[in-house]
């Protein structure tokens, strides 16, 4: 597992240059923001950003608003490793509120 904080200061292209890398290189990941309200905005970069670089991830959003799921934000997130074992590219999006909530 690798852990990465950016913590360059605002408007210094830190969410462009993860999308870049997230994008780029497969693996499963964890992308951590303060508010639902971005969650839009980001899978419409993800995506363009993938289809740029040829690469096709499952993009995975996880929020108390999602009615699709029953089970709570803080399970969802803790069975993100067995969900999506089989899969070599996930770019899962949650918000910081949910992370505190999860073990």
């Amino acid at each position: 597992m690798k852990i990465h904080i950016d913590e360059s200061p605002a408007g210094s292209g830190k969410t462009y240059r993860q999308i870049e890398g997230i994008t780029a290189n497969k693996g499963r990941t964890l992308f951590i923001v303060e508010r639902i309200e971005r969650f839009s905005e980001l899978q419409r970069d993800i995506e363009r950003e993938a289809a740029k670089r040829g690469t096709r991830p499952i993009i995975v959003q996880i929020s108390s608003q999602d009615d699709a799921w029953r089970s709570s934000v803080s399970r969802r997130i803790e069975e993100l490793p067995e969900d999506y074992r089989n899969y070599d590219h996930v770019i899962v999006l949650a918000t910081h509120a949910a992370m505190l909530r999860s073990d």
